[in-house]
């Protein structure tokens, strides 16, 4: 009988193995599917509001859309960020959820938004890091922080002489 305690180890084993991966699969299937919803909710918002100018439209769209999905406007309007800033559907990468996105949206630059989107993926970041590391670069102490300084320039302006009329003017040499 002993044998037979071993085999039915093994078989629970196996079926913990199974159900553990179904879990894990179906994570990943939900992660992706609220990015690629996301998206596609975005560019239906964003479709809407560039074929119609009316005033007020906009928000008459995301009110009503707001009360008829139960998502918040606030929600609404980061997902026609996200379609704004990737006008195409990013690829299936399960280190980037839409909470990630949400954030990196909000990054204007292109080159900057890249920037993060790599760092995240190489750090295996959760939104909190990833704000971090933005709040960081906001401030002055990130890789794009110089870009953030203001640069600001005195104005030159011409100093009018009379017409016709030239300064003479001695040489450093004493010629």
């Amino acid at each position: 009988g002993g044998d037979m305690n071993v085999d039915v180890k093994k078989g629970l084993a196996e079926v913990q193995k199974e159900i553990t991966q179904a879990q894990s699969d179906v994570i990943k299937i939900i992660t992706r599917q609220k990015v690629v919803m996301a998206w596609g909710v975005g560019k239906i918002i964003n479709e809407h509001l560039s074929r119609n100018d009316k005033t007020g439209y906009g928000e008459k769209l995301i009110e009503q859309l707001a009360q008829d999905t139960s998502l918040a406007d606030k929600v609404l309007y980061k997902m026609r960020s996200f379609y704004q800033a990737y006008p195409n559907l990013p690829k299936n990468d399960d280190r980037l959820n839409w909470t990630h996105y949400q954030m990196l949206s909000g990054v204007k630059k292109d080159e900057e938004r890249k920037y993060f989107e790599d760092l995240t993926k190489q750090n295996n970041w959760d939104v909190i890091a990833l704000q971090e590391e933005a709040t960081k670069s906001k401030n002055g102490k990130g890789k794009f922080a110089k870009n953030n300084k203001k640069v600001t320039t005195k104005k030159l302006y011409p100093v009018r002489g009379k017409l016709f009329s030239y300064p003479i003017t001695k040489l450093n040499n004493g010629e």
